[in-house]
This record gives structure tokens, C-alpha cells and sequence, in this order.
């Protein structure tokens, strides 16, 4: 698969992992869409920080659209110039996918905020202390999406063919 084609696949994954990340945090934020949790703060620390949201979401929404954007360059030093560029969104989602899924990772070892049954009647607290979710889908794409861009800058442009004498066109 040449690198072109590679960050059109990573940027179509990471579309859809940045939706789901932004659905899932308005949905901590908003449990079952009703806003009354949120006003009287029995929503967590990590889930109102919204980084699924801005990090996890808009900020790899933002940097697959470039990779979806750019793999159409044409010319070797347009494509490693481009390919440059993509160093930086990938690292940018890096950093944002990084910083999402460590918000997640305290938040899930805290626990969920809930109302529970104590022997001096219903309070709001922490009463689970789960393992944390070692899942992280954004990083891992974001991480092998680097090596792809490193050898797309070290091994050059595979879409530029060469013309057969027949006008057809090779790979």
C-alpha cells in the first residue's frame, strides 16, 4: 500500500474513532441526555473537561482532514514537503489522543460518580474503583500512521508512473 493510500485509511479510521469520542463524552456529560446532572455537579472531574471533545475529537478531526487532503499531491518535493507537514498533525493528534486517553485512564481508575446506598441513607460518591481500559485505537493508528509518513519522506512518491509507449500508465 503506498503512503497516499495509507493516510487515506488512517484518516478515514480516525474520523470515525474522533466521532465516537466526541458522542461518548457528550453522553458522561449529559447522561441520558439530561442536563440536570451536569448543573448539580454529579458528573466527574474528567468527564467535564470535555477532552473527548476538543482533544480526542476536533483535534483529529482537524489532522485527518489533512491527511485526506494532501494525499493528492503530486511531484516528489511537493509530496516529502507534504509528508513534512504531516509529521506535525500527526504528532498534534498524538498529543491530543495522548492527553484524551489519560483523562479516561484517571477517570476510569476513580470510578463513575453515582448515587448510592450507605448505612446513613443515599450519597453521591465513588463506591467502584475499576482497573483502567488500556485501550487506546487513536494512539495506536496515529503511531503506526508516523512510520508510515517516515518512510513516505525516506523512500519518496510511489504515484508517479511511468509512461509505456502505449499512453498506459505504471505503478
Amino acid at each position: 500500500m503506498c503512503v497516499a493510500s495509507c493516510l487515506r485509511c488512517v484518516a478515514k479510521m480516525l474520523v470515525s474513532l474522533s466521532i465516537i469520542c466526541i458522542l461518548a463524552n457528550i453522553l458522561l456529560l449529559l447522561p441520558g441526555f439530561n442536563i440536570y446532572f451536569l448543573l448539580e455537579g454529579h458528573v466527574t472531574r474528567q468527564a467535564t473537561w470535555s477532552t473527548g471533545i476538543w482533544s480526542s475529537g476536533i483535534l483529529v478531526l482537524v489532522g485527518a482532514r489533512a491527511f485526506m487532503t494532501s494525499s493528492k499531491t503530486k511531484g516528489c518535493f511537493a509530496f516529502r514537503t507534504q509528508m513534512c507537514f504531516q509529521l506535525n498533525y500527526s504528532a498534534l493528534i498524538l498529543l491530543g489522543s495522548g492527553f484524551c486517553s489519560w483523562v479516561s485512564v484517571t477517570g476510569l481508575v476513580q470510578g463513575p460518580l453515582c448515587l448510592y446506598n450507605t448505612s446513613a441513607g443515599q450519597v453521591w460518591g465513588v463506591p467502584l474503583q475499576p482497573y483502567p481500559d488500556r485501550s487506546a485505537l487513536q494512539l495506536l493508528f496515529t503511531t503506526g500512521n508516523l512510520f508510515n509518513l517516515l518512510l513516505g519522506i525516506l523512500l519518496g512518491d510511489t504515484h508517479s508512473g511511468v509512461k509505456k509507449s502505449n499512453n498506459q500508465e505504471v505503478s
